[in-house]
């Protein structure tokens, strides 16, 4: 089971994914122009997403 994460658009890509996780999800489809954390509140995570966000989000992902 897993959620969009616009389920969590009042929240970071960290949190959502946080929630997901704490929901029992582990599948997670993002959308476009989500804050990636509260720690960088000025990047958003989409397709145009740097190699060095992507990684974030992979790391992010890999602890759940």
């Amino acid at each position: 089971m897993g959620c969009q994460a616009y389920t969590f658009n009042n929240f970071t890509v960290f949190e959502a994914i946080e929630k997901t996780a704490m929901a029992g999800g582990r599948v997670i489809e993002f959308y476009p122009g989500q804050k990636l954390s509260k720690d960088e509140p000025n990047v958003t995570w989409d397709h145009n997403a740097s190699a060095e966000t992507v990684k974030k989000v992979k790391d992010k992902l890999a602890d759940f």
